[in-house]
Order: structure tokens, then C-alpha cells, then sequence
């Protein structure tokens, strides 16, 4: 890394928290590594399907295109969006089942109750667009199916009005948008992946070319690839992170505790409120 990028990450973290936080990033890292070679993206490059097709020779079925799963394919786009939406589910199913616990230890009747309501609206909403996506008769005169769905959508208003009263039907409407709102790293997926490709394009017409246009190809292509590498960096983990503190951290966490302290850092040019006040 040059020294003046050096200097300037040295201003916002401490060497100890600048290791801490790589060692937090490391099985993002092998994730990242593991699903570019499922998505056969190599810095925009497709690179499998040379291998992939010596290894069919020898009768090892793997897809000749060197791909998995496609990101900007409708199929693999749909799937992707659905395991987002799946990720979405689980996450805030976990939050309220630790609000419930929390309730629970705390001896608040009416809010393990209306945590209780939220999960099954919550789990009716993702099992009726379930049935929608899948063209299935969730028509409760006709499918017994449609009575299940819509029982539990019922049911968890019931429970959500009794807990929390009129306030509740107001915030039905946040349920889904929580779920819905993991179905945003697909599109930090999406906008990585198309940005790859824009450069490789620049860069490979670029090699046909004069000199001149050659060396700024080649320019593109390094300085590009940079750019999009600290963006997939930072962006995901700033949308993870507001992930887990609106959707996940709002079902069950209350202020008031001890102070949240990341990588352990410390003040030097900042004073905390309390502190002034004393």
C-alpha cells in the first residue's frame, strides 16, 4: 500500500484496530472468494469454462458455460434475490425470537406477545409471496393451504393489537420492508459485477489500438479495478451494518446497557456527552 494511503487510514484507525478489523474481514474475504468462482468472475473475466471443459473429458459434469449461478442471468438473478429474501426472513425471525427471550426474562406478558404477533405476520407475508411467486391457489375456499397462510396473517395482527394496540396496524407495513430491504446486496452484487465488465470492455478495445490508447486502456483497467475493489469493500459492509442495526438489533435491543465500543477504540479528539455534562 503506498504511504500517503498509509498515512491516511492511520487518521481513522489505530494500527491494533486496523488489525482487528482485517481479522473481522477475513471470512467476508473467503465468501467473496468462494462466490466468485461459483459466479465465474475472475475481475470480469470469465475463466471456467476452459477448465470446466478439459474436465469434462474425463466425465466430471460440470456446466460448460463455467458458471454456477449467473448474477445477470433472469434465472440466477431470481435465485439470488430469492436467497436474499430468505436471509431476510431468517435474520428478523432471529431478532424477534431474542426479543421474545429478552421479554420473556423481563416479565412483559403484552410484548412476548406482540413479538409473537410480529413473527407470524411476518412468516404468513413470506409464505403468501411464496405462493404467489409459485402461481400456487392460495385461494382459502379452495386450497387448505391459503387457510394456513392467511391464519397466520390474521393471527399475528390479533396478537400485535393486543400487545402493542393501534400503534401496531400503523407498522405492518415495516415488517416487509425489513425483509425486503436484504434484497439490497444483490443490487451491491449487480452494480460490482457491471462495473467489472464496463472496464474490461474499455480495457480489451483499448488493445487494437495506438500506444497511447494502450497505456490508458491499461490505466482504466488497473485504476478501475482499484476502485471497484474498495467499493465492494465498503459498501457491503456499510449495508450489512445498517442491516443489522435497523432490521436486526430494532426486534430485540434497548439502549441503556453498556456502551457499544468497536475495536476498541478510544477518544482522543472527541469528548463524550456525559463526560461534559460532569
Amino acid at each position: 500500500m503506498p504511504k500517503f494511503l498509509r498515512n491516511f487510514a492511520k487518521t481513522i484507525l489505530q494500527p491494533v484496530q486496523m488489525v482487528k478489523l482485517a481479522k473481522a474481514m477475513i471470512p467476508g474475504c473467503i465468501i467473496a472468494i468462494i462466490l466468485g468462482f461459483c459466479f465465474d468472475l475472475y475481475f470480469g473475466f470469465h475463466l471456467n469454462g476452459y477448465l470446466f471443459s478439459y474436465l469434462n473429458n474425463f466425465g466430471i459434469p460440470l456446466p460448460s458455460h463455467g458458471a454456477f449461478l449467473d448474477p445477470l442471468g433472469t434465472s440466477g438473478l431470481g435465485k439470488l434475490l430469492l436467497i436474499s429474501g430468505y436471509v431476510g426472513i431468517g435474520m428478523v425471525s432471529f431478532g424477534l425470537v431474542l426479543g421474545i427471550i429478552n421479554s420473556l426474562r423481563d416479565g412483559q406478558k403484552k410484548h412476548v406477545i406482540s413479538k409473537v404477533g410480529w413473527l407470524l405476520f411476518g412468516w404468513g407475508i413470506v409464505l403468501l409471496g411464496l405462493g404467489l411467486l409459485h402461481h400456487e391457489n392460495i385461494n382459502p375456499l379452495q386450497n387448505s393451504v391459503g387457510i394456513v397462510y392467511f391464519a397466520l396473517i390474521f393471527a399475528g395482527v390479533g396478537l400485535m393489537f393486543y400487545g402493542e394496540g393501534p400503534r401496531a396496524i400503523m407498522e405492518l407495513p415495516s415488517i416487509i420492508s425489513h425483509i425486503l430491504s436484504f434484497t439490497r446486496l444483490v443490487g451491491i452484487l449487480l452494480a460490482s459485477v457491471i462495473l467489472a465488465d464496463v472496464i474490461d470492455f474499455i480495457f480489451l478495445s483499448t488493445l487494437n489500438q495506438s500506444i497511447p490508447l494502450i497505456i490508458l486502456g491499461v490505466s482504466i483497467f488497473f485504476i478501475g479495478h482499484l476502485f471497484n475493489i474498495i467499493l465492494g469493500v465498503f459498501e457491503p459492509g456499510i449495508q450489512g451494518a445498517r442491516l443489522l442495526y435497523v432490521e436486526f438489533f430494532s426486534k430485540f435491543y434497548h439502549g441503556n446497557g453498556r456502551p457499544f465500543k468497536p475495536f476498541g477504540i478510544r477518544r482522543r479528539f472527541t469528548n463524550d456527552q456525559y463526560d461534559i455534562e460532569k
